[in-house]
Formats: C-alpha cells, structure tokens, sequence
C-alpha cells in the first residue's frame, strides 16, 4: 500500500509495538521512541521485546523492508514524522488514580522538540486517559514549553485502545469499535483520512 505519512511511536511497550508492526505492514514509516534501549535493541534487530501472537513476523517484515527504525532521540522522530502516537504507561497510583508521570514527561520532551518543527503535526494520545485529561492537563502543557498553539501548530487526538493481551494484532487488524476524541476537526480528519484509524 504505502504512505508519505510518517510516524513516530512514543513508548515501544505493548501497544506501541502492536501499532509499530501494524503500521509498517501498511506501509507507513515508523519510528519508535522509547528510554529502554533493550527495547530498541529488539526492534532495530526486526524483532519484537514484547510476546504477541503473530508479532514477530510483521516486525521482522517491517524491518527488512526499511519501514521500521527505533531511537532515544525524540526530537529527531518529531522532526522527521508527521503524526506521533502517545502509548507510554499510565500505572495506577496508590489513591487509585492515573500515574500521568510518564506521559506528562513524554509530552514536555515533545513540546521541546515541537519548538524547532515549522510544520503541523498531528499528536494521537492511545494511554488510558481520563475524560478532560488532554484538553486539561496536557496541551497546556505542550502550548507552554513548544510556544504554539493547538488546533494550528499541531493537532490533538485521542484514540483509546481496545487490545486485547494475545489477541492484539487481530484486534488491531479488526477493531470491533474505533473511538476518536478530536481537539478540532482537521486533526480528527487527518487521523481518519490517513488510514489510522485502527
């Protein structure tokens, strides 16, 4: 199939590694982006560090086809991708909250690197994420520290995940049900129109 979209895949955990595998059987260009360099070691090696059904062959096929690459270098995959998906952890915390530790620090470091891009880019949140978190908590974060402006400088998606553990990759394949919370309409279109909706 194949697509000029690139895309950058914050947090090569469970989620992120299905996406990374299912994207790049699309066609898409996929970077992914994470602190665990045994994780990028795997993935820049064609294999998967997660277990999954059926994983290891569309990594593997995603690898030796140039479709796939992994790094610790956020700004380098903010500056060359044009939609990055947010998958990082959000651990419960003791008093039965969402732990937004991760994800807080994933957006500051996007932020920072956003303040060199000239052009849009699209932002896809996949964590569990409490109604009102992004529009509340995390794009003022982002519109702090990159000094733009959401729904102008860059577009805000929330597309929660429904894998389930084994079933992953069929379910990525064949989602029962697509949810997509949009800042605005142009990020919500890009997201459906590009074939990214899965």
């Amino acid at each position: 199939m194949g697509s000029n979209i690139k895309i950058s895949i914050f947090g090569i955990g469970y989620v992120g590694c299905i996406l990374t595998a299912g994207y790049s059987h699309f066609g898409f260009n996929v970077t992914g982006v994470d602190i665990d360099k045994k994780k990028l070691d795997f993935i820049n090696n064609g294999k998967s560090p997660v277990i999954e059904k059926d994983i290891d062959g569309y990594i593997q096929k995603g690898k030796k086809a140039n479709l796939i690459t992994a790094t610790q270098d956020v700004k380098y995959a903010i500056l060359i991708t044009d939609i990055s998906f947010i998958t990082v952890g959000t651990p419960s915390a003791e008093n039965g909250e969402i732990n937004l530790r991760y994800t807080i620090r994933v957006c500051e470091d996007i932020a920072d690197a956003l303040k060199e891009k000239e052009k849009y880019h699209l932002l896809v949140f996949k964590s569990t994420l409490f109604p009102g978190t992004v529009e509340d908590r995390l794009i003022p974060i982002i519109e702090k520290i990159s000094r733009k402006k959401a729904g102008k400088d860059f577009g805000v998606c929330h597309n929660p995940e429904f894998l389930r553990e084994g079933e992953g990759i069929y379910d990525f394949f064949n989602p029962p049900l697509t949810i997509i919370g949009e800042f605005d309409e142009k990020s919500g279109d890009i997201h459906c129109t590009k074939r990214l909706n899965h």
